[in-house]
């Protein structure tokens, strides 16, 4: 690509690895909860605040991406909507069928939809459905950054 800004890639490698370090409890993340005595404790602290920001990054990211870019309404819905409503949903069927075999409970196809729309089957989803809100926002968000079309009159 030729508009490619490589410094977003940047970011979003630091990103994955924040995500990662955040997932690490007290073998890294965390480590300042069992580390009380150590002369580290305040940079595990410190460090743990700062690991916090990966998803924001995330969002910063996806914000700069797909602010700029002038989509219909029904563009983002069918392109961008959907296609995520798609993952979520697989990976959320996939999780399903492997926990049905831990509880050793029957399959129900509407216990999953359910599941899927009032709550999550992976608590670590959450930034999946909120990924899904944002991009539902995405055309509202588009005319906040553009001013509406309207002179603000300053």
């Amino acid at each position: 690509m030729k508009n490619r800004k490589t410094y977003l890639d940047f970011l979003r490698i630091a990103a994955i690895f924040m995500i990662l370090f955040n997932h690490t409890r007290t073998r890294g993340f965390l480590l300042f909860t069992v580390a009380h005595h150590s002369p580290f404790y305040w940079f595990y602290m410190f460090l743990a605040v700062f690991i916090k920001t990966g998803v924001p990054l995330f969002f910063m990211i996806s914000g700069a991406l797909l602010l700029p870019k002038t989509e219909s309404v029904s563009y983002v819905i069918k392109n961008r909507f959907f296609k995520f409503l798609f993952i979520l949903t697989v990976c959320s069927f996939i999780s399903y069928m492997y926990s049905l075999k831990w509880s050793f409970s029957e399959a129900s196809f509407a216990e999953f939809i359910r599941t899927v729309y009032s709550s999550q089957i992976i608590p670590a989803y959450w930034y999946l459905y909120s990924y899904l809100a944002y991009l539902l926002m995405l055309p509202l968000l588009r005319k906040f950054v553009r001013g509406g079309g309207k002179s603000s009159g300053l």
